[in-house]
């Protein structure tokens, strides 16, 4: 599982060098499982108010390791960006994470290919993110 985490964490660092990436290994009700927890920011100083889930880029995963058979799974995420509707302090743009079983192989090359896409999201809305000024070193 630690190659796997160090897999996953290079994968983000290579599309978001700036960015936070926290991945640790828990034991939780239904087994062994990662947690993954991404943004856009990577010092909390940063964030408005330090509050890690206030960087417009947060997501978080779950990989559940079922027998040997990985499961990864979003538990929350999108990219914040600017209103659209006029009474809305911000919107969001969804990130297209799907679930995914398989090997460590399979999820780690997943995750790169999601990096990937999500770096896309992220470079084609920069101007639009919520509270962009305050993010421009990180995106």
């Amino acid at each position: 599982m630690t190659n796997l985490m160090n897999e996953i964490k290079t994968s983000f660092l290579n599309q978001f060098p700036k960015g936070y990436c926290g991945i640790r290994e828990t034991k939780g009700l239904s087994g062994d499982m990662i947690s993954i927890t991404i943004g856009l920011v990577g010092n909390i100083n940063d964030v408005t108010s330090k509050i890690r889930e206030n960087d417009p880029m947060l997501h978080k995963f779950l990989i559940f390791n079922e027998n040997g058979i990985l499961s990864a799974e979003s538990v929350c995420g999108r990219l914040d960006i600017n209103p659209i509707e006029k009474f809305y302090a911000m919107s969001g743009i969804k990130t297209g994470f799907r679930k995914t079983t398989g090997n460590p192989e399979k999820i780690a090359k997943m995750y790169a290919k999601w990096f990937s896409k999500l770096k896309t999201i992220v470079e084609e809305n920069k101007e639009n993110i919520y509270n962009a000024d305050l993010y421009k070193a990180y995106i």
